[in-house]
């Protein structure tokens, strides 16, 4: 994602961080970048989250599930196959958990550069309830093996909050705000192209 010098990627919530290359890839690629919060659910991987930015003080790491409410959640650890995921009560280790709304407040962010999603097939639930964060939100990234899991009423969501040109990268769908003079590769022409 390039961004320009009139309207420069400055804030950016990295959700499902893991263990923070893509974040430390932020740092490296953003030169206006004021701040990143990383958010990870894994207990162990946060843990390599906070060994490897500690050095960036433009990151803030946050060891919560990002969801549409504050409720506890549970989840199974990642392995050598599959990272860490939602899961029931009685299966998963118990996590809270924080939604858009309250990174916002917490970090004090006048809007959202960059919303990156990796969260494992949750993402929809983030438009279920209040989703006024969009309205400050210029680019979403989600993980296109998760594109089956939003509904039309969920991508009607999102559209109502904003016009967004789609971009597919392979393995990120983007949506980024029209009024941006920003550029990714493999623009959508038609929304109705997408497969979900």
């Amino acid at each position: 994602l390039k961004d320009n010098f009139e309207y420069p990627i400055e804030y950016i919530i990295d959700a499902g961080a893991n263990i923070g290359q893509q974040t430390i890839r932020f740092i490296n690629s953003y030169k206006n970048l004021k701040k990143i919060v990383a958010v990870e659910l894994d207990t162990n991987s946060f843990e390599y989250l906070k060994k490897n930015t500690e050095k960036f003080k433009k990151i803030n790491t946050i060891n919560n599930a990002l969801s549409n409410s504050n409720s506890e959640r549970y989840y199974l650890s990642s392995n050598n196959s599959e990272m860490s995921k939602i899961t029931s009560k009685d299966t998963g280790k118990k996590i809270g958990s924080i939604t858009i709304n309250e990174i916002i407040k917490k970090n004090n962010l006048p809007r959202i550069d960059l919303l990156k999603l990796n969260i494992e097939g949750e993402e929809p639930n983030l438009f279920n309830e209040d989703t006024s964060w969009l309205s400050i939100t210029n680019c979403i990234a989600f993980n296109n093996a998760n594109l089956s899991n939003f509904s039309q009423d969920i991508l009607n969501q999102i559209f109502k909050n904003g016009d967004y040109k789609i971009y597919n990268l392979g393995q990120f769908i983007v949506l980024i705000k029209s009024n941006l003079n920003w550029k990714a590769k493999y623009e959508y022409s038609n929304f109705k192209l997408l497969k979900y």
